[in-house]
């Protein structure tokens, strides 16, 4: 992954410099190996990967939280078997008897009444919603073809929710391959903006949030789409406020801290509320900012939060599986 470099951007007061590092989030979860011996034949046995990302600068270490599975959906096809799968498996919440090393990087399913065959296509989806119409009478193209409106959101990491990350890939089986290994990617992508707070913003309350983010259409298989979603955003939509990664204190005490977003997909490059919009130049309709106030709220500054990247002039794509990290690192006054 290339290397992302150091954007600013201006308020009518200050600057803020900070570095957006994207990074895949297809990182490392604790991979402590609690399965024990799986009695069952290699033969109907898939291996599921979530690896450890590339290294840019920093690494991105995912959580547990970020590897867990809640349910599971294994369909598989072959040259036979199009029109709908040749085997269909789930799993929700406590039937997922069949998943061992949920949490970790490299948890196992095993197939309960079939042996995939040489050739045969073996896809894995985790973490969909109840609403989503994927079943055992999809066929091989409505699955990669697959897309939803109104059933896929993005939301915010927090204590108090259980919410588990879509997920989703695919392998053509090998019958002579010592293991089959169905590389998983993340359908979200994931933000953190994070600064030091007693340097930077001394007994100030400061939050972020990124206005205009209520959208919730879904493609499953943007790379077999050959595209990413540019549809519209509700103009009244806002992202619930979240707190600095280096923050003690939350915001919104009943919440607990909430220091990630994990947003869906979107052509922000170019689009911007469903609306065309130059690459290279700034546009209201992808604003996301960081409020800083004093404790009981007065004196609001607002600063922008660019996706932007400072060596090509242009924005980038929010894209699945990536990590934006905003590191704000210091204030220079301007007149």
């Amino acid at each position: 992954m290339k290397k992302r470099q150091i954007p600013l951007f201006s308020h009518p007061r200050c600057l803020i410099f900070f570095s957006i590092l994207g990074i895949l989030i297809l990182s490392s979860c604790v991979d402590d190996n609690e399965t024990g011996t799986i009695n069952s034949s290699p033969a109907n046995v898939i291996q599921l990967s979530i690896p450890d990302a590339e290294l840019v600068q920093v690494r991105s270490v995912a959580t547990g939280k970020e590897c867990m599975i809640s349910n599971l959906q294994v369909l598989i096809y072959n040259d036979a078997h199009t029109a709908a799968p040749v085997y269909y498996q789930e799993g929700k919440s406590t039937q997922l008897s069949f998943l061992f090393g949920n949490g970790t990087a490299s948890p196992t399913i095993t197939l309960t009444d079939y042996i995939p065959q040489n050739g045969d296509r073996v896809y894995v989806l985790c973490n969909m919603t109840d609403r989503t119409s994927i079943n055992e009478t999809t066929s091989e193209d409505q699955l990669k073809n697959y897309s939803s409106q109104g059933q896929m959101k993005g939301f915010s990491s927090s204590q108090k929710e259980e919410r588990t990350i879509p997920m989703y890939g695919w392998i053509e089986w090998n019958e002579a391959a010592t293991s089959n290994v169905c590389l998983l990617t993340r359908c979200l992508a994931k933000i953190v903006v994070n600064a030091n707070l007693e340097q930077l913003f001394p007994d100030k309350k400061v939050y972020w949030e990124w206005k205009n983010l209520n959208f919730s259409d879904f493609i499953l298989d943007s790379d077999n789409q050959g595209d990413i979603y540019k549809g519209n955003i509700n103009e009244n939509g806002i992202s619930e406020k979240h707190d600095l990664l280096s923050a003690i204190t939350p915001i919104d005490e009943s919440k607990g801290l909430v220091t990630s977003y994990y947003p869906l997909e979107y052509k922000h490059s170019i689009y911007a509320l469903g609306k065309e919009v130059d690459k290279n130049k700034f546009s209201v309709d992808r604003a996301m900012l960081l409020t800083v106030q004093n404790m009981d709220g007065s004196d609001k500054e607002y600063y922008r939060l660019d996706f932007w990247n400072k060596s090509t002039g242009a924005y980038w794509d929010i894209l699945r599986n990536h990590s934006y990290n905003f590191n704000i690192s210091k204030l220079i006054s301007v007149h």
